[in-house]
Order: structure tokens, then C-alpha cells, then sequence
């Protein structure tokens, strides 16, 4: 009996230490998932307590300075990476990927199963929208963002970042920053203007 005894006595014991080990496990994970959770929060009050972003930068005349505007704005960048966002994530270094959610999207994109066909089709997309963040963050970190235009109105500013010639083609980059909701593309309505033609020049001119 006393041998029957000690191998069920060690698969008793085995069970609690491997449910013990499992508890502190999921207990660190869940500390950790806290603190990070805790952490980025309170690393974006930070940055919102110190943000030029969304409040307006004028010249002496009352009109939106750009030059004035971007050196904020880098000032603002750099000392966020270098401090409340160093600091972060030397806590929490094996959670820093800030490619993760491209690399979801070709694991996606690259197993066989359900969604890899719609993966498939959405991935340059993806991998195009990777870029132009993946860019403009690469500025924000360097402290050389720049833009064409911005200006702001209520709780939102709008930058042009960007004006870049695809083929016959305009494309725009635009950074909204900001207190605004859901978005919604409806299409843009724009008027095109050509020059005017020789006869179009004499009438005007004779009116």
C-alpha cells in the first residue's frame, strides 16, 4: 500500500507545484499587463499636458506661423522620446515592436486558412499605410517633422505633410491631430481651374 502510496503522493505534489507555477505565472502576466496598461496612460496624459499640438500658434499678426508651429512640435517630439517614452519601454522591453502590427498582417497575409485571401488583397494597403506612419514617426523620433501647411480650428489641427507627384496624380499626406471623433470619407468636391483661353481673356478685358 505504502508503494501504491508514493508515486500518487508525487503526481498529487507534481499537480500542485505545476498549478502554483501556472497561478505565478499568470499573476506576473497580469501585474505586468497592469503596469503596462497603467503606464502608456499615464505616459499620454503626459504628453497631452505638454502639447502645443492643439492649441493655436500665431504670428504677432494673429495668423497661423508654420515655422514657429514645427519647432514646438519637435521640441515636444524630442523630449517625449527621449524621456516619458525611454523610460517606458526600458520597463517593458519585450513588449516594444513597433512593427507588430505589419508583421500581424503578413502572418496573416502568409497562412493558409480563412482570412488569407482577404489578407492577401488588404495587404498593400497595409503595407502602404505602414510606410507613411512608419515615416512620419521616424521624423517625430529624429525631431525633424515638417509640413507644407497647418492650421487649427475648435479642437483640431490639420497639417499637410506632404504633397508627393504619383504618375498624373497628386497625393496628399495629412495628419489630424485632436478631439474628433469618428471619420467619415464622403468624397471631396473640388473645383479645377484652367487658364483661360485667348477669347475668354479679350472678353473679360472688354467687359
Amino acid at each position: 500500500m505504502k508503494k501504491a502510496m508514493f508515486p500518487l503522493i508525487l503526481i498529487v505534489a507534481s499537480v500542485v507545484l505545476s498549478a502554483m507555477i501556472t497561478s505565478w505565472v499568470v499573476t506576473a502576466d497580469a501585474r505586468e499587463e497592469g503596469s503596462f496598461k497603467a503606464g502608456l496612460l499615464n505616459m499620454r496624459m503626459e504628453f497631452m499636458r505638454n502639447n502645443s499640438v492643439l492649441r493655436p500658434v500665431t504670428d504677432h499678426e494673429g495668423r497661423p506661423d508654420l515655422q514657429k508651429y514645427l519647432n514646438e512640435v519637435n521640441t515636444l517630439a524630442s523630449w517625449h522620446f527621449k524621456n516619458p517614452a525611454s523610460k517606458f519601454w526600458a520597463q517593458h522591453p519585450n513588449l516594444y515592436d513597433p512593427e507588430s502590427i505589419i508583421k500581424k498582417k503578413r502572418r496573416l497575409a502568409s497562412e493558409e486558412g480563412k482570412r488569407q485571401r482577404t489578407a492577401k488583397g488588404n495587404l498593400p494597403i497595409w503595407e502602404e499605410c505602414f510606410e507613411l506612419v512608419k515615416e512620419v514617426y521616424d521624423q517625430f523620433k529624429k525631431g525633424n517633422y515638417n509640413a507644407l501647411a497647418s492650421d487649427f480650428q475648435g479642437s483640431v489641427r490639420l497639417d499637410v505633410h506632404a504633397v508627393k507627384r504619383e504618375g498624373n496624380k497628386l497625393k496628399w499626406v495629412v495628419l489630424v491631430w485632436g478631439g474628433i471623433g469618428p471619420i467619415v470619407y464622403a468624397g471631396w468636391h473640388m473645383k479645377l481651374f484652367k487658364s483661360p483661353t485667348a477669347e475668354e481673356k479679350a472678353e473679360y478685358e472688354k467687359e
